[in-house]
């Protein structure tokens, strides 16, 4: 009898352990990021960077900054920034000077046409209901006169 309480408690409490796991991860503080450098000739390159955090448990939601960058002076720089998840709901954007957006799939640009080197974006962006995974991409269109490179990168 003894053995069977033992054996019943264990399940029980294995049930307890995984549950609160399920429903409070343990979350690291790190972030995943990726790089793409593409190239003109005659030293000239163009970066485009990608960085995001895990999306918390507590509230869905993480950090994220993007930006595409070159070695000189362009003619002009875009980042268009477009956010994916694994799973359902709609995607938050918090932090853009439009306004909250709410979609599947949700892109954001910026464009610089004054001789700028670079095209940042940050803010926060949060999972729908169902997400399990939120991820980035990160697309640059940079131009030197009427050469133009695409600088891509992915998480």
């Amino acid at each position: 009898m003894l053995k069977k309480f033992v054996s019943t408690r264990n399940i029980i409490l294995s049930f307890v352990v995984a549950l609160a796991l399920v429903v409070f991860p343990v979350q690291g503080a790190f972030a995943t990021s990726n790089s793409n450098t593409v190239y003109f000739g005659g030293g000239y390159k163009a970066t485009a960077n990608m960085w995001i955090q895990p999306i918390s448990s507590r509230n869905g939601c993480g950090n994220y900054k993007s930006s595409v960058i070159a070695n000189f002076k362009t003619t002009s720089v875009e980042n268009t920034t477009r956010f994916y998840q694994i799973g359902f709901g709609s995607i938050n954007i918090k932090g853009v000077s439009a306004g909250t957006t709410r979609d599947s799939n949700r892109q954001i640009r910026w464009k610089n046409t004054r001789g700028q080197r670079g095209a940042y974006i940050s803010g926060n962006v949060c999972g729908g209901w169902g997400a399990l995974y939120v991820g980035a991409d990160v697309w640059g269109d940079v131009r030197k006169g009427t050469n133009a490179r695409f600088p891509h990168a992915r998480v």
